[in-house]
């Protein structure tokens, strides 16, 4: 039987709970959702495959929303965010 090292990665709850630190950090900074990229990178993940993975387990799990669409960049934020460009955007419906 094949010995599997599980030091080098972190438990998947602890790569879940980078990622949502980072998207809250984020868009509080820069008023946009992070790329898959910037994603992997400030969570160093090895991947964005790896980054994709988590990002999809967040949604199914109603921690992020996918506004845009599937591989759309900068599609994925939190909840509290894509509810507040919905409602920015009815208002501005309701004002022409």
């Amino acid at each position: 039987m094949k010995h599997i090292d599980h030091h080098h990665q972190p438990p998947i709850h602890e790569t879940r709970t980078k990622i949502m630190a980072f998207f809250y950090r984020f868009i509080s900074a820069n008023g946009i959702p992070p790329t898959l990229r910037e994603i992997t990178d400030a969570c160093d993940i090895k991947s964005t495959a790896i980054t994709s993975y988590h990002v999809a387990q967040l949604i199914a799990a109603g921690e992020l929303v996918d506004v845009l669409g599937r591989n759309k960049s900068r599609g994925v934020t939190l909840p509290r965010a894509a509810a507040a460009a919905q409602a920015a955007a009815s208002a501005q419906l309701h004002l022409s």
